[in-house]
């Protein structure tokens, strides 16, 4: 299943868990208006949840909640693309491609069902938002770099 869901296409094979799709969105709200509040109610509770980027990895809730309240900077990118994949009855994994201007960025969470209506993410992972690069400035920087050695 292919959807568009406010100007970011959804993509689904095997179709999406009730109630998936909309906490993945309340988990994106909430990281771009740095809600703690609800990241802390989203992210399962216990000492083997995961958050990792390109810095480091936290395990456990607790260690997350830290980070998200020590947190300054907040996220203007937008979701581009979601793929949803099923991976049993009670979890799926998110992968979505960013956008922030032309910069770009990978989202991936892992959605647990801890009842039947709500999900709980268990792992999240984020690379840094990348500017495109351009292979003229690269060329002329490392051109420049040779003629000089």
């Amino acid at each position: 299943m292919t959807a568009m869901d406010d100007e970011c296409e959804v993509i689904a094979p095997d179709g999406t868990p009730a109630g998936l799709l909309e906490a993945f969105w309340s988990y994106d709200r909430a990281l771009l208006g740095n809600d703690t509040r609800t990241l802390d109610e989203l992210f399962m509770p216990g000492p083997h949840t995961l958050r990792g980027d390109g810095l480091g990895l936290l395990v456990g809730h607790q260690a997350i909640a830290a980070f998200r309240s020590a947190r300054a900077r907040i996220a203007t990118r937008r979701v581009a693309q979601l793929h949803v994949q099923v991976i049993a009855d009670d979890a799926a994994l998110l992968m979505a491609r960013t956008r922030d201007g032309d910069a770009t960025g990978l989202q991936t969470a892992k959605g647990e069902s801890t009842t039947i209506s709500t999900s709980a993410i268990t792992l999240a992972s984020r690379s840094a938002t990348s500017r495109s690069i351009s292979k003229t400035r690269w060329t002329e920087r490392k051109l420049s770099q040779l003629l000089a050695e």
